[in-house]
């Protein structure tokens, strides 16, 4: 007999895959090995936990009661592993953001000092020090354009093989994808200033003599 219909619950962990159904049984049918007591309170942690062994004893002595720790810490150890990832994801993202910062940095001195000479004719000829800056991060911002379209792409792409992995947020969630144009093309604007400012500081007659 049914008795009522109710919404889906994550009763294990959160982001738990959906089952087909879920069963209730009463109370009576069932020969659970434990039991699991949830308490809202204002007590401490400590003092709550004492009160509570007090009151089972109270009612039967023979009944253990173990594995009494506050509801936040069960939270944080069902998404410690999530934790752990996340952290090593943001880890290696970082690093592989600074070093491809510093490979941009790398390419564009390169560049400067390959077409020294060049830079120095322009400035020679009446070029002003936004038209030097502009030849520079022009060098370095068309990399940029073209990796981040093709990144984006591939990235939407492989979304829905990424949407298992992702809990309370979308694989195409749009701000995520906002912050990361934003957060790769200020780390690449900041590779291509430098050499810029390197490009400024030419001393045309300096490189025409050599």
């Amino acid at each position: 007999m049914i008795i009522g219909v109710v919404p889906y619950v994550c009763n294990r962990t959160p982001g738990e895959e959906e089952i087909p159904f879920q069963a209730y049984q009463p109370y009576t049918q069932l020969a659970p090995s434990r039991q699991c007591l949830i308490i809202r309170s204002d007590l401490s942690s400590s003092a709550l936990v004492a009160a509570i062994r007090q009151a089972v004893v109270s009612i039967d002595p023979g009944i253990p009661t173990y594995d009494a720790y506050p509801y936040d810490q069960m939270i944080a150890e069902q998404f410690a592993t999530r934790r752990l990832s996340t952290l090593l994801v943001a880890f290696f993202s970082g690093a592989t953001l600074f070093l491809s910062a510093i490979g941009l940095y790398g390419t564009l001195s390169y560049f400067v000092g390959q077409k020294g000479r060049e830079i120095g004719i322009r400035m020679v000829l009446g070029a002003q020090a936004s038209n030097v800056v502009r030849l520079v991060v022009e060098q370095g911002l068309w990399p940029l354009t073209v990796g981040l379209t093709v990144g984006i792409l591939a990235g939407l792409l492989l979304a829905r093989f990424l949407q298992t992995l992702l809990y309370g947020v979308s694989a195409y969630d749009p701000i995520t994808l906002g912050l990361t144009v934003l957060v790769l093309g200020t780390a690449s604007l900041l590779g291509c200033l430098l050499p810029a400012a390197k490009a400024m500081r030419i001393n045309p007659v300096k490189v025409l003599n050599e």
